[in-house]
């Protein structure tokens, strides 16, 4: 009796999905989600700051995954869209990073991760982020 089950066609490679490929699936094109900008952006402040163009990136724990590329969200009549989810660890994070998450340099976007996070925040290299870019559409 032959066997009943799907068998990778790539001989001796491991037909499991990769770690990137669970935590990171692919959008499918025309598959956008218009999200809740209160899912992705935590407060009203972050929201406006993205509508006057001072954020257009924002990182948060991989623990949850908030959007994915592409979808979109509207604040006040704009739309943006999601351009890009990275996974990385907050030891990658740049000045670069820091200035699009509305900070002049990584010392104090840390400063103001602890102000924002007062006893439950220590920065550490190690620990998993996930980035969302975004941009204005309209």
């Amino acid at each position: 009796m032959p066997s009943v089950g799907w068998r990778s066609p790539r001989v001796g490679v491991d037909p499991r999905p990769s770690w990137s490929e669970v935590l990171t699936p692919a959008c499918v094109p025309g598959d956008v989600t218009e999200i809740d900008p209160g899912d992705l952006l935590p407060n009203e402040r972050v929201q406006q700051a993205v509508l006057a163009g001072d954020v257009t990136q924002l990182t948060r724990g991989a623990s949850n995954r908030y959007a994915d590329e592409g979808d979109t969200f509207e604040i006040d009549g704009a739309t943006f869209a999601v351009t890009s989810v990275e996974h990385r660890t907050l030891g990658d994070f740049t000045d670069a990073d820091a200035r699009r998450e509305g900070s002049e340099s990584v010392a104090a976007y840390k400063r103001r991760m602890e102000r924002a996070h007062p006893g439950d925040f220590e920065w550490d290299d190690g620990d998993e982020v996930l980035t969302y870019r975004f941009e204005r559409r309209d």
